[in-house]
């Protein structure tokens, strides 16, 4: 049900009617179970401390859990999403209690670990604190904003606070992991209030890239926190409202303690331009291409991208087919919440790829996931060559409506390099004068104009690598806010009272998920799948005896280094690997060899040999096998003995040494 808005409510037992609300069927599976009893937090510092120096090669003192002596200290986290792009996942502090704003991954890239396609913020700390976590607020719908809560959210159990399109975007994620039955999910409108615990909450809406995109105003008795979340200034987006400047001076007016803010075209003067105008770009480009299928990728999520898409097709009489899930998925979302109403009366229906491909080529235009070079995504497959329906040639277009996320440039052009060598035509953003993107984040003119609306005490930049905060905070420099501090992961930023400080660090990292688990991103099991990509495998097994006599010879299996070599040279290396494998053992007394020596010496041997002669160092494998052997003599008959008693007794006869009878006949 919608009811009003601008109400307060509890997060963790009131069900008030200030906004609409998915509740758990099943209210007992939100009873949270009893603590398991952990380590002394003593033993888990110094845990956590000698991984850290370890890892970052310098002596780090990481606090596990907040005192009471910072109760009255308004405390900024990151546990992702500062010095990277991607992996946005924030906590306050105040009183005693937390806030988590936003919970996102970053996909994997040709540099992650092999087998990681999904990166996800290490959110341990927060999940030790989720008796006091009152809530999970959530910004807007793209993936490293949401993209970790089905995954993790069991580690938090806390209530989720989202605008209607975001909150069926999770919705759609939780269902698909079996959870929504589990999860409390508010719905809240735009410039809704709640109040949980210490903190008043507002959601401002926010022009961006995504439909209901918001910052979030964070109020307490210290002041006012200005949180941005992804965020531009247009005055003509297309979907949504334009951008409200009087809102954004009255929020200036009654003062803003700090700014927490998007830094990721920080370094990029100017402005970041209009939907409108890409729009008009775009329909410029398709008129002009009079041949072959075109394809424009673009993110799925940016609705307004995908509508001025359609109004390109349609103006030049094409029909357009969606090509990828999370295109499906997104605009079937946006037509449940009230988008996408604005499309060519001539367009119709989205076609399916097979039905689009029954007509010409000059009347299809397929819309594509890809832009960012994603694992598996459709024009990932098309570069490949390995799409089951879609293979482009020399009369196609290929339009890129997107620009490469920082760290995915290399994903990107490995994908335009794989569509060049098929011969297709590529139409790229300023290649030409060609306008066919315009950013989601803002450019300096932008942050300077909304320092000068807010009028911030200070500025902790978020949302970007360090060179994208460094520059952010000289922009408020130069706009005259001198208070503010660029944070790391896992930094505690006093944002009050008291200027702007760092009081230490809480453990942070990244975690993977692999296959249907999820693991540090610096655990044994990936660190060693790293080894066997760049170095190989070898699998050994000896077998001995009780004595450890070598039964057999040894089975040596190389993996990962001699397969391209003929079949005469590959069964002379895997001879001579055996007979020195063999030798290696045979320098072991027998009265000395034992299973982990044994081990020991192959694993060594081994390494040595690929050293030497492939340069190549493999993780090696030993298994060592015992076999008992069975006598193969025929066991000798023991004489039937008789008691003293028995002999004393029995009659003198020829009997006494006949044997017994033979037995009855079953």
């Amino acid at each position: 049900t919608t009811t009003n808005s601008s109400a307060s409510q509890n997060s963790k037992n009131s069900k008030s009617n200030s906004h609409r609300l998915i509740l758990p069927k099943k209210p007992q599976m939100r009873q949270r179970q009893p603590s398991l009893p952990s380590a002394p937090r003593q033993l888990q510092s110094l845990h956590t401390t000698a991984a850290a120096a370890h890892a970052k090669g310098r002596l780090s003192t990481l606090i596990q859990e907040i005192g009471p002596e910072h109760d009255d200290s308004l405390l900024f986290i990151p546990l992702g999403g500062v010095g990277e792009i991607g992996m946005n996942s924030y906590l306050y502090r105040y009183r005693g209690k937390y806030l988590m704003v936003d919970l996102g991954l970053v996909f994997g890239h040709d540099s992650s670990p092999p087998g990681v396609y999904e990166v996800l913020p290490d959110i341990a700390f927060a999940a030790q604190q989720k008796e006091n976590l009152l809530g999970l607020i959530v910004t807007h719908a793209h993936e490293d904003h949401i993209g970790a809560i089905a995954h993790l959210w069991k580690r938090l159990r806390c209530p989720i606070y989202a605008t209607p399109f975001t909150a069926s975007m999770i919705e759609r994620r939780l269902r698909d992991a079996d959870l929504l039955d589990e999860v409390e999910l508010h719905v809240v409108n735009h410039k809704d209030s709640v109040s949980l615990g210490p903190f008043q909450l507002r959601w401002q809406p926010m022009t961006h890239s995504i439909p209901d995109s918001n910052a979030v105003l964070i109020r307490t008795d210290l002041g006012t926190v200005f949180h941005t979340g992804d965020w531009k200034f247009d005055n003509h987006p297309l979907i949504g409202a334009p951008s409200d400047y009087d809102a954004l001076k009255r929020i200036g007016d009654e003062g803003v303690l700090a700014v927490v803010g998007d830094s990721t075209n920080a370094t990029i003067e100017g402005s970041s331009g209009s939907e409108l105008d890409v729009r008009e770009g775009l329909c410029d480009i398709i008129a002009r291409i009079q041949k072959g299928n075109v394809a424009v990728s673009c993110f799925s999520t940016n609705i307004a991208r995908l509508e001025s898409i359609v109004h390109a097709a349609a103006l030049c009489g094409r029909k357009v087919a969606l090509a990828g899930r999370s295109l499906l998925n997104s605009t079937d979302i946006a037509a449940q919440n009230g988008f996408l109403t604005e499309l060519p009366s001539n367009h119709g229906p989205f076609y399916s790829v097979p039905s689009l491909l029954e007509l010409p080529p000059e009347q299809r235009l397929f819309i594509c996931t890809g832009s960012q070079g994603e694992p598996f995504s459709v024009l990932q497959r098309m570069a490949e060559g390995s799409h089951p329906n879609l293979q482009f040639g020399h009369q196609d277009t290929v339009v890129f409506s997107s620009r490469p996320i920082p760290g995915n440039e290399a994903d990107v052009s490995k994908v335009q390099n794989g569509l060049l060598q098929q011969q297709v035509n590529l139409i790229l953003d300023g290649k030409d004068g060609a306008l066919t993107h315009v950013s989601g984040h803002p450019n300096r003119d932008e942050l300077r104009k909304i320092m000068s609306l807010l009028r911030p005490k200070a500025l902790v930049p978020m949302h970007g690598e360090y060179r994208h905060m460094e520059q952010h905070i000289k922009v408020a420099q130069a706009c005259g806010i001198m208070d503010g501090a660029i944070p790391k992961q896992g930094s505690i930023i006093r944002l009050a009272p008291g200027p702007v400080a760092s009081l230490g660090e809480v453990p942070t990292g990244h975690l993977v998920i692999d296959g249907n688990q999820i693991r540090r991103i610096d655990s044994a099991a990936v660190a060693k799948r790293g080894v066997i990509m760049n170095h190989g495998i070898c699998l050994v097994t000896v077998t001995f005896d009780s004595t450890w006599q070598l039964l057999a010879d040894p089975v040596v299996s190389l993996e990962g280094m001699t397969e391209d070599l003929d079949a005469a040279t590959a069964t002379k290396e895997q001879s001579e690997l055996t007979t020195l494998v063999k030798d290696s053992i045979k320098q072991l007394k027998l009265d000395s060899r034992t299973k982990i020596r044994v081990e020991r010496q192959v694993e060594k041997t081994v390494k040595k040999i690929a050293k030497d002669r492939y340069g190549k160092t493999p993780t090696v494998t030993v298994h060592v096998v015992t076999v008992r052997r069975k006598s193969m003599q025929t066991p000798v008959r023991k004489p039937h003995l008789k008691t003293a008693a028995a002999k004393r007794s029995a009659p003198a006869s020829s009997e006494a040494t006949a044997p017994p009878p033979a037995p009855a006949p079953a």
